[in-house]
């Protein structure tokens, strides 16, 4: 199965919220990108143009950001930003491509299931719409970019979706024990069948591979623009998790990649300087968290007791994360801290309830 969109709405694909990049590096490598322009002085020393109406005007911002000074729509972003980043321009791309097999069992000697493995593949630059990353967390969105250049949508057709999931296996099975008088075995007693007779058994079990993880960004940003990614060093990004030591974060052992597979653009001079991007992409697919697992049991007793078993009754337990999976998180992607290239934390541990009902 799978599907292609084109023509999308994104509000993170409308580039008209930046100057080009070429228009903004002189700015940038000046010192005044961050300036605030609320005078013809001020304005005169960033190098941008002046516009005196916008701190004048009824209900202006009071000065506006050198950066917005050379934006394509300046009056508009100047103060309340693009009236078109609700929508975006229609140049978003999208694809799903997926081969899915399923096993099923319909009910039959008390068993039934539906098992399936899926193999997908989820591309495409429209970041920001629905999409959710490896945290559980919406990927930007409201007129930002995911892009350090937002002019550069057009190279990311076939970039790897933040919600991709490669593989994934799901599903359920059910097995009615046969025991008690409507089972095979133990038929003879009826004070046996109410212990052992009308028990249904049932598990669902859940495991896929690890989502794409965010790009690493530069220690420091540029004022006003979008974005800055540090620099891979072609040192290898092998998961090098061991365990988790919750009372030291910064042990080696917690480490799920190397700190030296990343190097920031401000801080080593081996690397572009001031003024450069980045040499990651926001997302990819070698650059992936953790894979999920989880499974569920249930066990349910129905039974039925009166003339003509007019009363019903059941009782239940379930349980939830079965085997105690342990799901690690919060890997540190802060390049100026001390954590960094670390797990941080872990979530998941095993639950169960019981429950009973009567009806009459």
């Amino acid at each position: 199965m799978g599907n292609t969109g084109y023509d999308l709405h994104d509000g993170n694909l409308f580039p008209q919220n930046f100057p080009t990049f070429s228009q903004y590096y002189p700015l940038l490598m000046s010192g005044h990108a961050g300036d605030n322009i609320n005078s013809q002085a001020s304005a005169a020393a960033a190098g941008v143009p002046w516009y005196p109406f916008l701190p004048a005007m009824k209900g202006g911002c009071g000065g506006y950001s050198a950066v917005s000074a050379i934006d394509l729509d300046p009056q508009t972003h100047a103060c309340w930003g693009s009236a078109l980043q609700v929508t975006g321009n229609p140049v978003g791309s999208s694809s799903y491509n997926a081969a899915i097999v399923e096993v099923k069992k319909r009910a039959g000697n008390g068993l039934s299931m539906d098992l399936s493995y899926t193999l997908s593949k989820a591309e495409g630059n429209v970041l920001g719409v629905n999409q959710v990353d490896e945290w559980g967390q919406y990927v930007v969105g409201g007129g930002g970019s995911e892009f350090q250049d937002p002019y550069s949508y057009g190279q990311f057709k076939n970039l790897v979706s933040p919600g991709d999931v490669r593989n994934q296996v799901k599903g359920y099975v059910s097995y009615n024990l046969p025991f008690g008088r409507d089972g095979r075995w133990l038929q003879e007693s009826r004070n046996l069948d109410y212990l052992v007779g009308g028990w249904t058994l049932s598990g669902d079990v859940n495991y896929h591979s690890g989502m794409p993880m965010p790009a690493v960004q530069a220690a420091n940003a540029y004022p006003g623009w979008a974005q800055t990614f540090g620099n891979t060093t072609g040192v290898s990004l092998a998961n090098h998790f061991k365990h988790l030591d919750l009372a030291n974060l910064s042990d080696v052992s917690n480490q799920y990649f190397s700190p030296a597979a990343f190097s920031d653009q401000t801080l080593n001079t081996s690397n572009p300087l001031y003024g450069q991007l980045g040499n990651q992409l926001p997302y990819s697919n070698t650059w992936r968290g953790f894979a999920n697992y989880n499974e569920d049991l249930s066990a349910v007793k129905h039974f039925a007791f009166g003339s003509d078993s007019r009363f019903k009754a059941s009782i239940r337990a379930e349980f939830f994360d079965l085997l105690n999976r342990h799901q690690y998180s919060g890997i540190n992607e802060s390049y100026t801290s001390p954590q960094f290239g670390n797990v941080t934390g872990v979530s998941g541990n095993r639950r169960g309830q019981v429950g009973a009902r009567f009806e009459f």
